[in-house]
């Protein structure tokens, strides 16, 4: 799904940037592990490595990914905001 999300959105001139792609699918992986958490108390990253430093690790990472973004949020939403050059 999200390969889906990251074909979709090009910038100006090509394709958004490896760790710009990276940084929007674990945002979109943390929204959905904290929606499991607040309907179902639900941990899935601890269902899925079962131990508690790899899951602040993953929490970690997802945290850096949100500040990543946050910081160059503008930039990407000039660029997706332009439409982009038509490939020949």
């Amino acid at each position: 799904m999200t390969t889906i999300i990251m074909k979709a959105v090009t910038y100006k001139g090509g394709k958004m940037k490896r760790i710009d792609q990276i940084a929007i699918a674990l945002l979109i992986f943390a929204g959905l592990i904290w929606g499991l958490w607040g309907l179902f108390e639900f941990n899935l990253v601890y269902y899925i490595f079962g131990r508690d430093w790899i899951d602040r690790v993953v929490y970690f990472i997802m945290g850096a990914a949100a500040v990543y973004v946050a910081v160059i949020w503008r930039h990407l939403w000039l660029n997706w905001r332009s439409p982009a050059k038509k490939r020949k």
